[in-house]
């Protein structure tokens, strides 16, 4: 499907940025990859595992697929892994924005994502599905605040 193609007949304007941000999103996930093509005309498809959510009627698969993908975003893995299922609480991140300079939007932005993705997934403290990746923890250059929450090694519960 062509990026003209994708974004009309999900309902976008072909030019709007939400389409972007929509397939980038879709693309953490492990949901959907590119085949081909170079800028306008460049083509994605859903991916193996979309597919098998999708269609594989056994039971347990539609959710052992969703917790697969929710633990595919480099991020929200390495937090489920450093935090072992349990999320610190909101206010004890807000020493990552002092000490890393994440902004306070940035913070509660990744938090909730985090959240919903997990819920969604019905993930619980004992489920690990994928090898997870290490986040590197390089503090940004003086000046500029990045955009997620970095882990809190403190469990909460």
């Amino acid at each position: 499907m062509t990026k003209q193609h994708r974004f009309t007949s999900w309902g976008y304007k072909p030019m709007g940025s939400i389409p972007l941000q929509t397939i980038a999103a879709l693309k953490a996930f492990g949901l959907m990859e590119d085949t081909g093509g170079t800028r306008e005309e460049r083509k994605v498809k859903l991916t193996d595992l979309a597919w098998r959510i999708l269609h594989d009627e056994r039971p347990g698969m539609h959710d052992k697929g969703i917790q697969e993908v929710a633990l595919r975003p480099r991020l929200i893995a390495g937090y489920w892994e450093q935090w072992k299922g349990y999320r610190p609480p909101d206010h004890e991140c807000s020493e990552l924005h002092i000490e890393k300079r994440f902004t306070q939007d940035a913070v509660k932005r990744f938090l909730t994502v985090f959240d919903e993705t997990i819920s969604y997934a019905k993930l619980i403290a004992s489920d690990t599905l994928l090898p997870v990746r290490k986040i590197k923890s390089k503090r940004p250059k003086k000046g500029k605040a990045s955009k997620l929450c970095p882990p809190n090694n403190t469990p909460t519960r």
